[in-house]
């Protein structure tokens, strides 16, 4: 690999060879033509990547606001939820907790598809309190 100054140098000596008149003016135009494409190529890659790595800061933040944004609405979320805020808005609408001998139909997901809560199966409550597959009448799904 040539370092730069031997590439000067090169090009000093075809610029002094082309005003001696040891070079014909088209070949010196070419050569100059060249010279001048690659650092114009420089220079437009050198904007190009520029633009790009600047998109890519934009979505680094826009990703960053986005999962802080995420994760304040399921903190939001997690307090909306939770029972030490519904229980005692429950009591203060007069609400109480059901008795067995109330409770008549339940809903399940069977163990390991307990993400899949559209698709839970109602059934009745059995005596002993375990929980027997669907009925015949009973809806299998809400």
């Amino acid at each position: 690999m040539k370092a730069g100054h031997e590439y000067i140098d090169y090009l000093s000596m075809m610029v002094k060879r082309a005003l001696e008149g040891k070079m014909g003016p088209f070949n010196f135009l070419i050569i100059l033509g060249f010279f001048s494409s690659l650092v114009l190529l420089h220079i437009s890659l050198h904007v190009h990547l520029d633009g790009i790595s600047t998109q890519i800061e934009e979505g680094t933040r826009l990703k960053q606001s986005l999962e802080d944004e995420k994760n304040r609405l399921m903190s939001r979320r997690n307090e909306l939820v939770s029972a030490d805020r519904i229980i005692p808005l429950a009591k203060a609408a007069g609400m109480h907790a059901g008795t067995p001998d109330q409770i008549h139909r339940v809903a399940y997901c069977e163990p390991g598809k307990m993400t899949d809560r559209d698709r839970a199966r109602w059934v009745l409550r059995g005596v002993e309190g375990g929980i027997p597959s669907t009925p015949p009448g009973v809806p299998e799904s809400r």
